[in-house]
């Protein structure tokens, strides 16, 4: 016992001998000033589920308890910095002693023998000049710290606060950093390597000096065996397991959404909980790059997709490139939030407002050639299958997405009440006035951003209000706006779920239709430059762009074609474990039987009858006179509506004088349906006929058709020629013939 005392002795003699020599040299030097930790204040940006997506400020490092590091971590500092730590009293007078010695053989400082404490007081005190003065600062302020805490408080924030990178503080810093981990989960060969860092993180780099930080590392194991600290089967797993660094030197998940969200809301510390599923955005990354691989032959070099939550609106996936570490496609843009045309993907907005005005979805629209505007700026509108398609229901018009019936609609409705009407939707890019945009902002002439779209989409599947998209969990959803009413919602909504509105354009099996209830229109920018497709479900709305974002056009991809499988693809993969449920039926929703050609009342004389959607109180009252019997044909009253102020025009009424042909009128254009039964597609010829004719009699194409004042003639492809003739006081009147034309 009594060596075992007298090394007591003379340590505690040192110990007190370099105290009293520090007190007086502390004399000489100024006050401390004490700067707060470097620990603590960093953010960490997690998903929805806790995940880490990235880390802001990490130069400022983590804090985590100590209990929460583990053991073998904590081992290997000590073992590394300061083996006995747990014994003396912020200043080892033995490695004082053993420093002084080596200094002076060396004839210059080659080893300070600073403690822990000291290390930690270092950091403190922040950087200054070396010299006697800074040492004596340190001497002084480790015998305070050892003096008001516990060692294991001073443990504590030295593994929170030591550096173990250039830019890097704290161990949980550090194992994120180099190891994609939490410090918790380091291994003991993990651990080693971390703790031989903060000797001199500039020459101790592991990924600039591999050799020199791993002959370190297994140094240090081997140190530790012999400590006991860890047993011989893990120093061996130590030794034999390499260490694999991350690839990426820091946590980089979900970068697209992390750089709008931080673009928008600047990080302060702590942890930022978001609206985002890591899971989710992952698979939308190798579902996007996997499909433009897939397209780069047709021009295709890039692709965006958002994903919202229609109950909260809550953003739970954005990707707004390919791949966003691939500079040649510039895949740090975000194609969610840039600016581009939306082509047709804006008609569902036209169409809502003429629902409110009084147009049903039964309303026939005249799908042929005109020219609106001024006489100094024409506006000459063009289908995407540079067809005309003769009088069509607006359901019709919208699921197969003609341009000339949305174009003739808003000239109905006025530019500026669709353009107030997007931006209550939240299409805030839209901000120049209505004469910028003229007929063709429901074309989509006007730029907007994929996130504002789903955005607006999203407001159609929650009945019709639209509220700010949440990108944060703590925060609540914002104010809503009303849009549309849960009425006009629900029949845009049925609309562009319905199949057999689009199979006459797109087929019956296009990319959108879905195994269940889904909602989706699709949009192409002129010259193919951009392909959008929007849409939901009860449960997700999802919008996707597919382009190049230097403006390139595409080969010949449309919008059902380019961006609508994809878009299938992110449906399929958001309700593989569930099936999403039909959309809500509001009060003041009432279901008519009309005639798919006249969009009337069926009538007994119908061939056909199809189901439609109205709000209560708009059902038509007026019974099909297409398919009626006898000679009295009445024309519906769209026709007269439509050619009110055009002389005449396509769906002309009867003209006063002789004997003259009513219906059709001259350069009428019809086209074949694909959609319907080729024997139910016939128009009722219809004349003029002054008083005291009789025995009138039809010729097509110089062939009598049928005697009476009208007939019904079934359409047939090409042009034809139409008069009539009737007898009046024993001498035949003839009239002038009609030109028309039929389109298949």
């Amino acid at each position: 016992m009594r060596p075992v005392r007298k090394r007591i002795a003379i340590r505690w003699a040192l110990a007190a001998a370099a105290a009293a020599a520090v007190l007086a040299l502390g004399r000489l030097v100024p006050p401390l000033e004490f700067r707060p930790l470097y620990a603590g204040k960093a953010c960490r940006i997690l998903d929805r589920n806790g995940e880490l997506l990235r880390v802001i400020g990490r130069e400022r490092g983590f804090y985590v308890p100590l209990p929460e590091i583990p053991p073998h971590l904590v081992a290997a500092t000590l073992c590394a910095e300061d083996r006995r730590f747990l014994w003396h009293c912020g200043i080892d007078p033995l490695a004082l002693g053993r420093a002084a010695l080596q200094n002076l053989r060396a004839g210059r400082t080659v080893s300070g023998a600073s403690t822990l404490t000291m290390q930690l007081a270092r950091i403190i005190l922040g950087p200054r000049p070396r010299g006697a003065a800074a040492k004596s600062q340190e001497l002084l302020l480790a015998l305070y710290l050892e003096w008001r805490l516990p060692k294991g408080r001073i443990l504590e924030y030295y593994l929170n606060n030591a550096p173990y990178g250039e830019t890097v503080r704290g161990c949980q810093t550090a194992a994120l950093e180099y190891f994609n981990a939490d410090a918790e989960g380091l291994d003991p060969g993990q651990a080693a390597l971390l703790a031989v860092l903060p000797r001199n993180p500039r020459i101790y780099h592991p990924r600039r000096h591999r050799d020199r930080v791993e002959q370190a590392r297994l140094r240090l194991l081997r140190r530790m065996r012999a400590d006991g600290t860890i047993d011989v089967f893990q120093l061996e797993r130590a030794v034999a397991a390499p260490q694999v660094l991350s690839a990426a030197p820091w946590c980089y998940r979900a970068p697209h959404f992390c750089d709008w969200l931080l673009s928008r809301d600047p990080a302060g510390g702590g942890d930022l909980r978001t609206t985002v599923d890591a899971r989710l955005t992952a698979d939308l990354e190798r579902l996007l790059r996997a499909y433009v691989r897939k397209l780069s032959g047709q021009g295709i070099s890039n692709a965006a997709a958002v994903v919202l939550d229609n109950r909260d609106l809550a953003v739970l996936a954005m990707v707004g490139s390919a791949d966003y570490f691939d500079p040649l496609i510039s895949g740090q843009c975000n194609g969610a939030t840039a600016l581009r045309q939306p082509g047709s993907a804006l008609k569902p907005f036209t169409y809502g407002l003429a629902l409110e005005q009084g147009f049903p979805a039964s309303y026939l629209l005249p799908d042929l050639d005109a020219v609106e505007g001024t006489a100094a700026e024409k506006y000459l509108p063009r289908n995407y299958d540079e067809r005309q398609h003769g009088p069509v229901r607006l359901r019709t018009a919208l699921g197969c997405s003609h341009n000339v019936p949305a174009v003739r609609m808003l000239e109905r409705l006025g530019v500026s009440a669709l353009l107030d009407r997007l931006r209550i939707a939240g299409f805030a890019s839209l901000s120049r006035p209505p004469g910028h945009y003229g007929p063709g902002l429901t074309l989509g002439n006007g730029e907007v951003t994929l996130l504002e779209l789903a955005r607006a989409y999203a407001a159609l599947a929650h009945g019709g209000t639209v509220r700010g998209e949440r990108a944060v969990l703590a925060r609540a959803p914002g104010d809503s706006q009303r849009v549309f009413s849960p009425q006009v919602a629900f029949i845009l909504t049925q609309i562009m779920a319905d199949r057999s509105a689009r199979a006459p354009a797109f087929g019956e099996c296009s990319p959108v239709d879905l195994p269940f209830p889904c909602a989706a229109k699709t949009g192409t920018t002129k010259d193919y430059r951009d392909n959008w497709t929007a849409g939901y479900t009860a449960d997700y709305t999802v919008g996707v762009w597919v382009g190049n974002f230097d403006g390139a056009p595409m080969h010949g991809v449309s919008g059902i074609s380019g961006a609508g499988p994809l878009f299938r693809d992110v449906m399929l993969a958001l309700h593989r474990d569930r099936r999403p449920p039909a959309f809500d039926r509001p009060a003041g929703i009432v279901t008519a039987a009309v005639c798919p050609l006249s969009g009337d009342a069926v009538s007994p004389h119908c061939p056909a009858a199809m189901t439609e959607y109205f709000l209560a109180g708009s059902e038509p009252a007026a019974v099909c006179a297409f398919h009626g019997a006898g000679t009295a044909i009445r024309l519906p009253p769209v026709y007269r509506d439509w050619s009110a102020g055009r002389g005449g025009g396509a769906f002309g009424t009867s003209r006063g004088g002789g004997l003259h042909v009513a219906f059709p009128v001259q350069d009428d254009v019809f086209r074949i349906d694909p959609g319907l039964p080729r024997a139910d597609q016939a128009i009722r010829l219809r004349a003029a006929v002054p008083a005291g004719c009789r025995a009138l009699r039809w010729v097509v194409d110089g062939r009598p058709l049928a005697d009476g004042g009208a007939a019904r003639w079934r359409l047939e492809p090409g042009p034809h020629t139409v008069y009539v003739t009737a007898l009046r006081q024993g001498r035949e009147l003839r009239s002038p013939p009609v030109r028309f034309r039929v389109q298949s």
